[in-house]
C-alpha cells in the first residue's frame, strides 16, 4: 500500500537471504550498465590511437585504452 516507502529494498525485513539476492542483483545490473553508457569514452582515446598514433586495431589496443 501507500506505507511502502520508495526504495523496497529498505522496507523489507524478512528473509535476509532474498534482500541479499535483490541487493546483489542491483550491484550487477549497476556494473552491467556501467559498461554499455562508458563505451563512447572508452571508444575516444582508441580512436585517437588508430588515427593519430597509426596503432593497429585489435585486441591489443582494446586492452590497453580500456
Amino acid at each position: 500500500g501507500n506505507l511502502v516507502d520508495d526504495n523496497i529494498l529498505i522496507t523489507l525485513e524478512k528473509p535476509r537471504w532474498l534482500i541479499a539476492a535483490a541487493n546483489m542483483m542491483v550491484v550487477i545490473h549497476v556494473i552491467g550498465s556501467y559498461q554499455i553508457h562508458a563505451m563512447p569514452v572508452f571508444d575516444m582515446p582508441a580512436t585517437v590511437l588508430v588515427k593519430n598514433l597509426h596503432f593497429p586495431p585489435g585486441l591489443t589496443l582494446r586492452l590497453i585504452a580500456r
